[in-house]
């Protein structure tokens, strides 16, 4: 209890002083605190670190003229403590000709790690529409919650993954209510989806499949206001959750 306690204050602090960050999964937590120079604490262990920071944008020639196709940001760290830690960073927004963002994180020390992947692209061409969300939390416990649809008019296909179900199948052309069949384990399964967004910086997704002997259930909540970003994601028992100041 004493432990969680000095968590809460270092985090309250650390939000108030520096831009901070703080993941809770199935697996426990990691938080860290300043940029450039850096604090770091998680479920075994805690550092002190620096890192490097990179910028650049990409662009393409297209006649006599040149075009930004893509911004990116790269940021790796080391840090040390009662271990070593190494941490690397990528942020990359992707202009023309498929518009979204990617961001991936990895982290590794001697009591472990983890790797994750958000992508996120919206493409609309005539009347072809394209849209990805994909999230993928890999440790000691994964936490998948990934979404896509392809609208041509009136007709759109769609699909869903969690980390034991993958469904195909149809979705209005907003991609707000999804229908689908696949595999839940390995066995036929159907299931149903909603793509919410109540209000501009909040997005909720909610996914339930079944098939004859099991249930599967997955949830993905975003909210983006300001310089506060915050994911939460919870599949069958597991679960991530990250704030970021």
């Amino acid at each position: 209890m004493k432990k969680y306690l000095l968590l809460l204050f270092l985090l309250i602090v650390g939000e108030v002083v520096f831009s901070a960050s703080f993941i809770w999964t199935s697996s426990g937590y990691y938080v860290r605190f300043g940029d450039t120079l850096f604090f770091e604490a998680f479920e075994d262990g805690w550092g002190v670190g620096m890192s490097v920071t990179k910028s650049e944008a990409n662009f393409q020639k297209l006649g006599f003229l040149k075009i930004k196709t893509s911004e990116v940001l790269l940021k790796a760290g080391i840090s040390f403590g009662n271990t070593w830690n190494v941490s690397f960073f990528i942020d990359q927004r992707d202009l023309v000709p498929f518009p979204g963002s990617l961001h991936y994180e990895f982290f590794i020390g001697r009591f472990g790690g983890y790797a994750l992947l958000e992508q996120n692209y919206n493409m609309k061409i005539g009347g072809y529409r394209l849209s990805l969300d994909n999230f993928s939390y890999m440790s000691e416990n994964t936490v998948m919650f990934s979404s896509g649809h392809i609208s041509m008019g009136s007709t759109s296909l769609a699909y869903r993954v969690l980390n034991n179900t993958f469904l195909f199948g149809v979705s209005d052309p907003d991609n707000v209510v999804f229908l689908g069949v696949g595999g839940l384990n390995w066995k036929l399964s159907g299931g149903a989806g909603f793509n919410f967004k109540p209000t501009n910086g909040v997005d909720l997704k909610l996914l339930v499949a079944a098939s004859r002997d099991e249930v599967a259930f997955g949830f993905m909540g975003r909210v983006r206001k300001g310089n506060t970003d915050l994911t939460f994601v919870f599949n069958t028992g597991r679960f991530y959750f990250n704030v970021k100041f």
